[in-house]
């Protein structure tokens, strides 16, 4: 009796731009809410607030792109 080999895919699911920019929103409410006593949090604090930032400035600028590439070629 011969089994027959199975093999497993796994699929995984990336998220839209606005899901990205939208978790990095309530990352940085998240961090808003948080007191620091201790220089290394607030270190964390910062980075982790900057880190959301670039990720939404990169988001925003890309759909920004999108937005007037489509404009500039419908206007030709």
């Amino acid at each position: 009796m011969e089994t027959e080999s199975v093999e497993e895919v796994f699929y995984e699911d990336y998220d839209t731009r606005s899901e990205v920019i939208l978790q990095c929103y309530n990352s940085l409410m998240a961090i808003d809410l948080i007191d620091t006593y201790d220089r290394k949090m607030q270190q964390k604090k910062d980075r982790t607030r900057r880190k959301a930032l670039e990720v939404i400035d990169y988001y925003i600028s890309e759909i920004h792109a999108e937005i007037f590439d489509e404009q500039n070629e419908d206007e030709d």
